[in-house]
């Protein structure tokens, strides 16, 4: 099974306990950005920027404008490592950087989408979350002995 996770923003400014920087490449002493751009979420975590998905559009909750947001898809083994420690009851679980860094920021930005989607395309739930409720949703989620639901979580404040 393969999960996609993304998240919906409105800015990209740093927050108290997560900062963004865009990843560029350096070609002769100079630098350049990335096509799609790549952003590095607390120095570790990579998202690349794209437009919302058209198909996503009818999922999100309609009393928001969604375009000008920062759509961006996590790229890395910290979820599956996230999966790993819920399942195999390692000390991990705490120390998951994707896990503190979403907790940082879904605390702290009154707006936001995240998409956790089977498959890349199953969307099972549509739900409205707190911070604490979401990342419960995801370990529900990741554990084996569970089915999986796809799902967006979203805050509107």
């Amino acid at each position: 099974m393969d999960i996609c996770f993304d998240i919906i923003i409105p800015t990209l400014d740093s927050g108290k306990s997560f900062s963004f920087y865009e990843e560029l490449v350096d070609w002769g002493g100079e630098y350049f950005p990335q096509d799609p751009p790549k952003y590095v979420a607390n120095n570790k975590l990579i998202f690349k920027k794209t437009p919302i998905p058209s198909y996503m559009v009818n999922f999100l909750p309609k009393e928001e404008q969604y375009f000008n947001w920062n759509y961006l898809s996590f790229y890395g083994e910290d979820l599956r490592a996230w999966e790993y420690s819920i399942n195999e009851k390692t000390i991990e679980i705490v120390k998951n950087d994707l896990k503190t860094f979403l907790l940082a920021l879904t605390t702290e930005l009154e707006k936001w989408v995240v998409i956790f989607s089977i498959n890349c395309d199953q969307i099972d739930d549509i739900l409205q979350l707190n911070s604490i409720e979401l990342i419960n949703q995801i370990e529900s989620n990741l554990n084996w002995n569970k089915e999986p639901r796809g799902f967006i979580s979203w805050s509107n404040g």
